[in-house]
């Protein structure tokens, strides 16, 4: 929905069940014009949108995301010409879906903390295969 558009991943980088993508977004998006005039802020919408179609991306999977424990929205994120975002997700699967902890930030600065977000398969199938007796 917004991979390639509205932001693009510059670099990634993963181990096991962790992924780190850096990535950047479109300073002149339209979706920024109305929110708000002069001093655009990354909807934290959008924020959770970006963090579910980079897992998309590295999984290779549309995925849902279904339930979390916490969202912390801890600094405005404001889009900046050339200023590379990191993306840091880390989850633990089974056989239903995945439990995901993820922080975007830049520098010292954290924009969101997602906290056991629960993602499912858009399509409802289990994740993993169901041993077979």
């Amino acid at each position: 929905m917004f991979l390639s558009d509205f932001f693009w991943i510059e670099d990634s980088s993963s181990e096991r069940e962790v992924v780190v993508f850096r990535i950047r977004i479109n300073p002149q998006h339209p979706l920024l014009e109305g929110h708000f005039p002069g001093m655009p802020v990354v909807p934290g919408v959008v924020m959770l949108q970006m963090i579910s179609e980079c897992l998309e991306h590295h999984l290779n999977s549309k995925l849902i995301l279904d339930a979390y424990a916490n969202i912390k929205f801890l600094t405005p994120l404001i889009p900046k010409d050339g200023e590379v975002i990191d993306l840091r997700i880390s989850w633990q699967e089974s056989e239903t879906n995945f439990e995901v902890n993820a922080t975007l930030s830049c520098g010292s600065l954290i924009f969101l903390k997602l906290i056991k977000g629960v993602f499912t398969r858009d399509d409802g199938s289990k994740l993993s295969p169901t041993a077979v007796p």
